[in-house]
């Protein structure tokens, strides 16, 4: 029977550091991220994409220092609708809960659709429709959630194992051969870019974005033993492992297709470079491998995303903002009536959608207005570190790591918005940027009108979330 008392049933904290780290990492989807994304940090950057990524990381890990800095002092349930309730009051805590939650929710549209095109375009003989794919990855998402947030984060923790193991053993194989024409520190260099220093500007607009997710962990505030500890580890860890793994791997295909002109083009133009590496350097059983790593990448994605989407929409019916039957806990303890019913909701709208306009416009679509939304997020979250410390932790306040960071920080977030809106996006694409400025007036406009009506409100869900 289930409980419909959230607080009461998440009194116990399953998750550990290695649970945690599986959310943030299984959300980035590093085999994704490096095979979808790379082909366009290389138009840009060309031979220097490593270089492109070791700039990126260093970026992310100043907004993973900032996030730091709230997560050691905020350990309760909310993330950053929280920690910008604690830093500008509960309407900019609103904004960025309802930025940060509607990111999640676009991107259950996004990933069973990609999946549906990786599928039938990488396995054409298992046949089936787009549509059974997308709802299949739903359904398996839902039931592992349901099943609790242990056994779902260490599901998402085994299916990241295996395709970090699979690149590692690519780029291992690509190493010991010395790539096509032999290793070089090269693609380490600005001169390496295709366009240089703009070139790498432009590449990082990518990079950067293969780094989103790399915060989720903080949705499990209220699960993970020892939060205060848990989740800026996880994190940090995560941003770290991560970004080694992106610039290793990056190295790898550029000196496995080699500096050459054709290798250039294999860079920029091929769709499957890795799956393409690994039949060269380790033959028909490491491709195979390769891209069976890359489907298990999409499944740990979606599930992880459905864990964070889940509990967030429980924690909206425990404050009062969504039915509060989604608040309810199943037996193990996960919030059932939540992930059943976003499985459901997903599951029809990818397939309408996908029907309507093709998986791969809407799947284009989505990912571009999730990023939009994750934006805003990163930006108003470095924007009140700062402040935060200033105001509650003021002998805590460091000039490098309450300044500096965030100020380089906040320059990577901004150049990523530049390459997002600048040279601004052709219709229909265009059209999600004034949805993401509209989504921020209308919740900032209904933040504004519960407070005006019932001052107390607002307070109340940071409240409740703190509990």
């Amino acid at each position: 029977m289930s409980n419909p008392d959230y607080a009461e049933n998440a009194v116990s904290r399953p998750v550990g550091f290695w649970e945690a780290v599986a959310q943030s990492a299984a959300l980035v989807s590093p085999a994704v991220g490096v095979t979808a994304g790379n082909i366009y940090v290389a138009q840009y950057a060309g031979f220097a994409s490593p270089l492109a990524f070791v700039s990126a990381f260093i970026i992310c890990v100043a907004i993973a220092i900032v996030i730091r800095g709230y997560a050691s002092r905020i350990t309760t349930a909310g993330s950053f609708y929280i920690y910008l309730t604690q830093t500008f009051g509960p309407v900019a805590g609103f904004i960025s809960g309802a930025m940060q939650l509607g990111a999640y929710l676009i991107l259950l549209i996004f990933q069973p659709l990609f999946f549906a095109i990786f599928m039938t375009g990488t396995f054409p003989a298992l046949g089936g429709h787009w549509g059974l794919w997308a709802c299949a990855i739903c359904a398996f998402s839902v039931a592992l959630t349901v099943s609790g947030v242990k056994p779902s984060l260490r599901a998402g923790l085994v299916l990241l194992a295996i395709e970090v193991t699979a690149f590692m053993v690519l780029a291992v194989a690509i190493l010991v051969k010395s790539g096509a024409n032999g290793l070089s520190i090269a693609p380490f260099l600005p001169s390496s870019s295709v366009q240089g220093l703009s070139g790498l500007l432009l590449g990082n607009v990518f990079t950067i974005f293969a780094f989103v997710g790399f915060e989720s962990a903080t949705t499990l505030s209220g699960e993970v033993r020892n939060p205060a500890r848990t989740i800026p580890f996880a994190v940090m860890a995560t941003t770290i492992a991560l970004g080694a793994f992106f610039v290793l791997v990056t190295y790898c295909e550029v000196i496995g297709f080699g500096m050459t002109d054709a290798g250039l083009k294999e860079l920029t133009t091929n769709p499957s470079p890795f799956a393409e590496l690994a039949l060269r350097f380790g033959g028909p059983w490491l491709q195979v491998l390769i891209v069976s790593a890359t489907g298990f990448s999409l499944l740990a994605l979606n599930l992880v995303t459905f864990s964070a989407a889940s509990r967030l929409i429980s924690a909206l019916g425990r404050d009062g903002y969504a039915p509060r039957w989604l608040a309810q806990l199943n037996k193990a303890e996960a919030p059932g009536n939540a992930a059943v019913s976003l499985g459901v909701a997903a599951a029809i709208i990818c397939f309408l959608l996908g029907a309507a306009y093709s998986p791969e416009n809407v799947a284009g679509w989505t990912s571009f207005l999730a990023t939009l939304f994750f934006i805003i997020c990163y930006a108003m979250l470095i924007f009140g570190l700062p402040i935060f410390i200033r105001r509650r932790y003021p002998r805590d306040f460091r000039i490098v790591e309450h300044g500096v960071v965030p100020a380089v920080a906040m320059a990577g977030v901004l150049l990523v918005a530049y390459g997002n809106v600048y040279p601004f996006p052709p219709a229909p694409l265009g059209y999600f940027v004034y949805v993401a400025i509209l989504a921020v007036v209308l919740a900032w406009a209904f933040a504004r009108t519960i407070q005006a009506r019932n001052p107390d409100r607002l307070g109340k869900i940071a409240k409740t979330l703190a509990d």
